[in-house]
């Protein structure tokens, strides 16, 4: 069965007419307003959930972060004590980072300040 021109122009105008009708009663119908209405409250709410989730998760991952900032401070603070000490061993003094032995206190402190010595520490630090 074939559908003509005339009957599609007024399938097309009825639907028209149907879907005015229905934006006609969209905006006056309370039932509808009221329903629009929960929808939005919902999506806020879901909305406030997901934003309250992320602050703390935020928080939740700053705190780790200073945690672990704080292990390595005191990790760095260790080395750091640990390089300052002179381990002498038979009126020898070694550098723990180099594993150099040395005869004088001098000898020990110009390879201290030395750039390889400054070098490795460095690297030690990473």
């Amino acid at each position: 069965m074939k559908i003509g021109r005339k009957d599609k122009l007024r399938r097309n105008k009825f639907n028209q007419t149907v879907r005015e009708l229905l934006e006609f009663i969209r905006k006056r119908d309370q039932r509808f307003l009221a329903y629009k209405k929960a929808k939005e409250d919902e999506k806020q709410r879901k909305k406030d959930i997901e934003a309250e989730r992320k602050r703390k998760a935020a928080a939740a991952n700053q705190k780790k972060l200073e945690e672990y900032r704080e292990k390595l401070r005191q990790e760095y603070n260790k080395m750091e004590k640990d390089l300052e000490e002179e381990i002498i061993i038979e009126n020898k003094i070694l550098c723990e980072i180099c594993h150099k032995d040395f005869k004088t206190e001098g000898a020990f402190k110009n390879h201290w300040n030395s750039m390889k010595h400054k070098q490795k520490v460095a690297h030690f630090q990473r």
